[in-house]
C-alpha cells in the first residue's frame, strides 16, 4: 500500500498520471519542481565546496584546523609565513567506524603559484625546513568510507629559522664569557 502523500502518481477522476519530478516526499501535498531547486542548490554549494579557509599569519603558537565531509573531500587552508620558518603539518583522521572514516586521506603543501612543495599520506605528516616568507596553501583530499562521512583534525606549527647574525652574536657572547672565566682563573 502506498501512502498517498508519498505516491509520485496522482490519481484524479479515475485517471492516473505521473507528476513531474517533484519534492512530494519532502513536502506532502505540495508540488515543487525539483529542477530549479537542484540548480539553486548546486550553485549555492559549488562555490563554497572548494573555498579556501584562511588560517591567517602563522606565529609561534600552533594553529589548529578541522573538517568534515562525505564522498570525495577536497579542502584547502591558506596561511602566511611572515619570516623564514620551519613548518610541521600533522593531520589525523577521526575514525569512528562505521559512522566516520576516511580512506586515503592525503595532504599537499602548495606555494603562492600553486606549485606543489610536498605531499604525504596524512598519517605521516609533513615537515619543511627554511620555508621562505609568503603565502601557502594546504590541500587535503580523500574519500570518506563512513556512513555519515568522515572527519579530520590537524595542526600547523611554524618556528622561525635563526638568522646567521643570531649565531654570530651567540658565539661572540660565549667567547666573552670564556675570556672572563679564563681571566678569573688566572687571577685566583
Amino acid at each position: 500500500m502506498k501512502i498517498p502523500a508519498l505516491d509520485p502518481v496522482q490519481r484524479s477522476n479515475g485517471r492516473v498520471r505521473k507528476l513531474p519530478l517533484v519534492l512530494h516526499h519532502l513536502l506532502p501535498g505540495v508540488a515543487m519542481n525539483l529542477k530549479p531547486l537542484a540548480v539553486a542548490a548546486l550553485l549555492a554549494t559549488s562555490a563554497s565546496a572548494f573555498a579556501a579557509t584562511d588560517l591567517g599569519t602563522l606565529g609561534s603558537d600552533p594553529v589548529f584546523f578541522n573538517g568534515t565531509g562525505s564522498g570525495f573531500v577536497f579542502d584547502t587552508f591558506t596561511f602566511t609565513l611572515s619570516e623564514l620558518s620551519n613548518l610541521r603539518i600533522d593531520v589525523t583522521d577521526l575514525k569512528f567506524p562505521p559512522v566516520w572514516s576516511f580512506s586515503n586521506l592525503g595532504i599537499a603543501l602548495l606555494d603562492s603559484s600553486f606549485t606543489t612543495i610536498g605531499t604525504a599520506n596524512a598519517a605521516d605528516g609533513l615537515s619543511f625546513s627554511g620555508l621562505a616568507a609568503g603565502s601557502y596553501a594546504l590541500a587535503l583530499t580523500g574519500f570518506t568510507t563512513g556512513s555519515l562521512g568522515g572527519a579530520y583534525a590537524g595542526v600547523l606549527a611554524a618556528s622561525p629559522v635563526p638568522e646567521p647574525e643570531t649565531y654570530a652574536l651567540m658565539l661572540a657572547g660565549l667567547g666573552i664569557v670564556g675570556f672572563i672565566a679564563s681571566r678569573r682563573r688566572n687571577n685566583v
